[in-house]
């Protein structure tokens, strides 16, 4: 008879692989006794256990529960506990979601119980103070290499080629070779003490779960591993907070390439070649092996030597290190010239063995295309009309070069800023037949997602110029959003939340509001939906369970909403709303807007507490709290407008200045987007059907979308401590905002916030 309570769950399965032993085993594990147990006074009772695995993870195992653990298959002995859990909770590949759990936990507190499994306080904080001795007497961060060998596939043949140019680009390597007798206390002291690590998509890329927050990842994903190179490593690397790197290897790379033509279907369209049918992957995962291109992965080696050289100088700066400040800085100065001069020779080459893009647009990517000058010439905002400016660009699209016209009756900034650049309009073959409602880039691609009037949900990849998915629904789509690479969803005038599969091509009805959805976001920290509509519901949704979690009615309609990690910004009437999803019954909170006109449009920087509205009276407000900023180093720093005259305009948050100013677009700006790296920013330039009588004031059948590179928005290193509201940016109706923020020596840099567009282009 026992006095403590047991969680009875198998071993099985596909125990011995090691990303298994942690996706079904340890995590539903460490998931399952948070959730029921509030310490370790309880039984581990086990079955379909080999011997070998309560020895390989005794580490872990004592860190669960302080009492033996009970093999039910070959202890003969009859055991009565108080109360049992029978299985395990798993809620997908290495994924833990915080707002299924009675007690709240996520995947970073999984590898800080690692941490604290494998090493005792003590022991972590005297390999801190090593690290920072070793790292006071070498400048190069330590890679880890993962070893794979042939038998196993997926191998890289070059690999003491990897080993040489990793080292030529500044690391300290250490090739790691993982087998069943490798000691897992001593693999975590390896990895966690290691900077960065980079291996071929398997298994053995669990231990990157060892890695610390901040450190680098590098996966080279070989043909046909994409979607699960990214649900098994790449998600789950985010959420750790590691600096992700994904390399896809190009079919001349890949062994397969020496059995098949370079055109074969096999290499070209995996999905054709294996019908669908996951037993037919055998020739991908056990046949196929990498040789890299030296040439085109080094781009990639020099990105995760950067983050890994800024990480280890971090840690450094939190450490002992005694390093002289003249080093350090000589070997910051170094690495910028390296890139300087690497950023010019791809540009002047025309070509860039890591990007696609067409050569002037990466000329425009690389060279310096923001040149500020000392003799800004900036009044104030006024309330002056009639205002002419000295800015010029060259026209997105098919425009060419031109000059601005000077607009009367449009407020504008002076400014002795020349921008030059150029925009390309995405051409399709079947064209979008009605009115585009929302844009929005993948996550970790340059996939564009489509929604538009004419009831069909494209998918349109940026890089390779082609139409990846045409999806027809039954009504007019008025928003819609990515739940990683693979999935979509979207909002109709039929009142249904759709959920579309774009491998597979097919969509299902999540459920319905009483009218007409208007916005749909995901949140990816809470693995939660969010859809509001005309009928002034917000509805939060769990799209694994396909069932709403929580229905609020409002006051009034949302007119837009924007995501920022666990922060839900709404746009409603004059006032903006912040909700927090880790506590789906809280209540909403009031956000100061400064606007006195119905709020148009919503974005929220993800990297600090601060979002900006656009009104339909042409006005911006943007608000930063002091509490964030005093603890940020990434703070807003600029966003870019879009009006339903088909103008766009990039704003200085801090300085309230003008930066740029687009040629005027055929039609009103229905929505953009910035890619994940903020290389590209995508603008739908429709008319909308926002109101009836302003139908015949737009060039109906132009329904275009243009890409333009990105402009530096860069506006400085002052930390932003209060509000500062734009007043008419534009005398016509702001449709859609970009924040974006600027860096103040973060330990993520600079880059685009999240496109909104909120009910923009309806």
């Amino acid at each position: 008879m026992h006095t403590s309570p047991a969680v009875v769950f198998s071993a099985g399965g596909y125990t011995g692989n090691f990303f298994h032993d942690f996706n079904d085993g340890l995590l539903p594990l460490f998931i399952t006794v948070n959730s029921f147990f509030g310490n370790h006074d309880f039984h581990l009772v086990v079955t379909d256990c080999s011997l070998w695995w309560p020895q390989k993870y005794k580490e872990v195992i004592s860190r669960i529960s302080s009492l033996p653990m009970i093999d039910m298959d070959r202890d003969n002995r009859t055991h009565c506990f108080p109360s049992t859990i029978v299985g395990l909770i798993k809620h997908g590949p290495m994924t833990v979601e915080p707002a299924r759990l009675a007690r709240p936990i996520t995947l970073r507190d999984f590898g800080s119980f690692l941490k604290d499994a494998y090493l005792g306080q003590g022991e972590d904080k005297a390999m801190q103070q090593s690290n920072h001795s070793q790292d006071t007497g070498s400048v190069r961060p330590r890679l880890v290499l993962l070893s794979r060998t042939r038998q196993v596939g997926r191998a890289v043949l070059n690999q003491k080629e990897l080993m040489a140019l990793a080292e030529q680009i500044g690391f300290n390597v250490t090739l790691f070779k993982p087998s069943h007798k490798t000691s897992l206390a001593d693999a975590f002291r390896l990895i966690h003490a290691s900077h960065a690590m980079l291996g071929v998509h398997g298994a053995g890329l669990m231990h990157s779960i060892f890695l610390r927050p901040g450190s680098v990842l590098v996966q080279v994903v070989p043909i046909a591993t994409e979607w699960v190179s990214e649900m098994f490593f790449g998600n789950p690397a985010r959420t750790l907070g590691l600096e992700y790197i994904e390399y896809r290897i190009q079919p001349s790379e890949s062994s397969l390439a020496d059995q098949f033509s370079i055109d074969d279907v096999v290499l070209n369209n995996p999905r054709a070649a294996t019908k669908g049918d996951w037993s037919n992957m055998k020739l991908y995962l056990k046949t196929q092996n990498v040789k890299l291109d030296m040439v085109r992965f080094r781009a990639c080696l020099e990105e995760a030597y950067v983050k890994a050289k800024r990480f280890m100088e971090e840690n450094e700066a939190h450490g002992t290190s005694n390093t002289p400040w003249f080093v350090w800085f000589a070997n910051i100065i170094r690495i910028k010239l390296a890139s300087i001069l690497k950023n010019y020779k791809w540009a002047a080459r025309g070509t860039h063995p890591a990007k696609r893009f067409p050569p002037s647009s990466l000329q425009l990517l690389r060279k310096p295309v923001f040149p500020i000058q000392n003799n800004w010439e900036t009044p104030a905002l006024s309330k002056q009309k009639h205002i002419s400016t000295a800015t010029t660009a060259v026209a997105a699209g098919d425009h060419g070069d031109q000059d601005r016209i000077s607009r009367p009756h449009r407020r504008t900034e002076v400014c002795s800023l020349s921008i030059h650049m150029k925009g390309a309009r995405l051409e399709f073959g079947s064209p979008i037949s009605d009115a585009v409602s929302r844009i929005r880039f993948a996550p970790r691609t340059n996939n564009l997602l489509i929604s538009s009037w004419d009831s069909c949900l494209r998918l349109y990849d940026v890089e390779g110029s082609a139409l990846r998915l045409e999806a027809p629904s039954q009504a007019a789509l008025l928003n819609c959003c990515f739940q990683g690479e693979s999935v979509a969803f979207s909002a109709g005038s039929d009142c249904a939340i759709r959920r579309h599969d774009m491998h597979s091509g097919t969509q299902e009805i999540m459920g319905h509001h009483d009218d007409i959805a208007t916005c749909v976001e995901h949140s990816d920290e809470s693995s939660i939906l969010i859809t509001t509509g005309l009928d002034k519901m917000i509805i939060f949704w769990d799209p694994r369970l396909k069932r709403a979690l929580v229905s609020k009615s409002l006051q009034v309609e949302v007119e837009s909403i924007s995501l920022a990690g666990f922060e839900l910004m709404l746009a409603m009437g004059s006032s903006a709303y912040l909700y927090d999803l880790r506590n789906l019954d809280g209540p909403l909170q009031s956000k100061e807007s400064k606007v006195d006109a119905r709020i148009r449009c919503i974005s929220s920087a993800s990297s600090c507490s601060g979002f900006a509205v656009g009104s339909v009276d042409g006005r911006v407000a943007v608000e930063v709290s002091a509490s964030s900023t005093s603890k940020n180093t990434a703070v807003l720093g600029a966003f870019v407008t879009g009006d339903n005259e088909g103008y766009v305009a990039a704003w200085d948050f801090q300085n309230r200045r003008r930066l740029f100013e687009l040629p005027r677009f055929p039609n009103g700006v229905a929505s953009m987007s910035y890619n994940k790296n903020g290389d590209l920013l995508a603008i739908a330039a429709s008319y909308s059907y926002q109101e009836a009588d302003e139908l015949n004031s737009y060039n109906t059948r132009d329904k275009a979308l243009y890409l333009v590179a990105k402009i530096n928005l860069i506006s400085g290193n002052q930390l932003v401590l209060n509000t500062k509201w734009f007043p008419y940016v534009s005398n016509f109706r702001i449709v859609s905002i970009i924040v974006t923020y600027s860096g103040v020596a973060g330990p993520r840099g600079i880059g685009p916030g999240e496109g909104c567009g909120g009910r923009a282009g309806f």
